[in-house]
């Protein structure tokens, strides 16, 4: 996702400079262990180095 630079959606280009942001939504399922949440706490840090909001949250 950080490195996107540029890309054709139905023919139509999108360029790199009209993308305003990068965001990622993660699903969570509700009996991730802990070693799990850890690496998706990892890959929060990760993302914000790299200027990408990622949102995630448990499912029920």
């Amino acid at each position: 996702m950080f490195a996107f630079k540029g890309a054709c959606l139905k023919g139509t280009p999108v360029p790199l400079e009209d993308v305003k942001s990068r965001e990622l939504y993660l699903d969570i399922p509700y009996d991730t262990g802990a070693a799990q949440m850890e690496q998706i706490k990892r890959a929060y840090d990760y993302a914000a180095q790299k200027g990408i909001n990622l949102t995630a949250w448990k499912l029920k």
